[in-house]
């Protein structure tokens, strides 16, 4: 069931939603690349589909609502589609649109940390205006001796950092946003696939940086 103290706040659309309302927004924010997601899309029936229930259980913990859901000044729009895109990412983001497209990943289960970095986005934008400008706060974050001491969160970075064509600070900010939520976060059916490898430290610190100009 959606809160409906947060109900105006985003919106989490099913694949067949997701292809329709896309056709008309492309239009209507003059972004042609929106209403060719449905050609972009691999099917895939041996993963499961994403469940809507699981997104809007992530979005309505505590620790989403209180950083990023309740300051939002426009609404999350949540595209969720039936099929792999068939680039091989398993997400894309309009952080201006407020919109967050999720196709199957490559193991359904990943979508809990995939979801909670493309949130990550969100709030980074909410921050700053401008998804290429980063807080000066948390570039001397990154700075931290625990986070630069945390071999398989610099591991993963240098991996991913070496596929990306451009500044892969706000990926990073993404990841620390997912890994502080992901500690508020639990149930059988979450899998860990990142943060379950990370020391505590550095997930402390994480949630330290996003709670405290939230209080």
């Amino acid at each position: 069931m959606i809160h409906e103290d947060v109900i105006a706040k985003y919106h989490i659309a099913t694949p067949l939603q997701s292809l329709e309302a896309l056709k008309i927004l492309s239009k209507h924010l003059d972004i042609p690349s929106l209403g060719e997601i449905g050609n972009q899309l691999i099917k895939n029936n041996a993963i499961e589909p994403i469940s809507i229930d699981l997104l809007d259980r992530l979005i309505n913990t505590r620790f989403i609502k209180q950083t990023l859901i309740n300051s939002l000044k426009q609404p999350v729009y949540i595209f969720t589609f039936d099929g792999c895109f068939n680039d091989g990412t398993n997400a894309k983001v309009y952080t201006r649109q407020g919109i967050i497209l999720l196709a199957k990943p490559i193991c359904s289960n990943a979508i809990t940390e995939i979801f909670l970095h493309e949130l990550g986005h969100m709030h980074h934008v909410s921050k700053t205006s401008d998804i290429t400008v980063c807080p000066e706060s948390f570039l001397e974050l990154l700075e931290h001796p625990v986070i630069k001491s945390d071999d398989y969160l610099q591991t993963h970075w240098k991996r991913i950092a070496a596929k990306c064509p451009y500044d892969f600070t706000r990926e990073k900010y993404a990841d620390a946003y997912m890994i502080a939520a992901m500690s508020f976060i639990s149930g059988s059916d979450i899998d860990r696939y990142i943060t379950k490898y990370l020391h505590y430290s550095t997930i402390s610190l994480f949630q330290s940086y996003f709670l405290s100009d939230n209080k």
